[in-house]
């Protein structure tokens, strides 16, 4: 079986480390390239990479003031207008992360804020540097 610090990212894989790593010059052009397959990847990518660091952060059955405060720094750091995140979203988001609730159904605003809620859960752990992102982004691809 082959290391997976020898497996390739994917194009979505990709995409997602330029975004959490604030390349975003080259996250907008690796996703003019997408295909709808790459898409639909990106989307399970995101879900899955999410859930994946949410529950390294939190616990089901957790006191819910620790979600409210780092949706919160979340806002406060990556939303400086306040349009970008909903904090009822961002929280059902996370709860949903949990398993505690069913997750709201994708569309713009969920995708916008997963990306920057899973950005600033990588950046906290401090995931975002060297190859422990490109790790993680393989663990959640796997």
């Amino acid at each position: 079986m082959a290391s997976t610090r020898s497996t390739p990212l994917s194009r979505p894989a990709r995409a997602l480390r330029d975004l959490v790593r604030c390349r975003a010059r080259d996250y907008h052009a690796r996703l003019r390239r997408f295909d709808d397959a790459d898409w639909e990847r990106y989307g399970r990518l995101l879900a899955v990479a999410f859930t994946l660091a949410v529950g390294r952060r939190f616990r089901p059955g957790q006191d819910r003031a620790a979600v409210i405060r780092f949706v919160a720094t979340v806002r406060e750091v990556y939303d400086p207008t306040g349009h970008e995140i909903d904090p009822r979203l961002a929280e059902s988001l996370v709860s949903a992360a949990l398993g505690e609730r069913p997750p709201p159904p994708p569309d713009e605003h969920v995708v916008t804020c997963q990306s920057l809620l899973l950005s600033a859960l990588l950046a906290d752990e401090g995931t975002t540097g060297g190859s422990a992102l490109d790790d993680f982004l393989r663990l959640a691809e796997d």
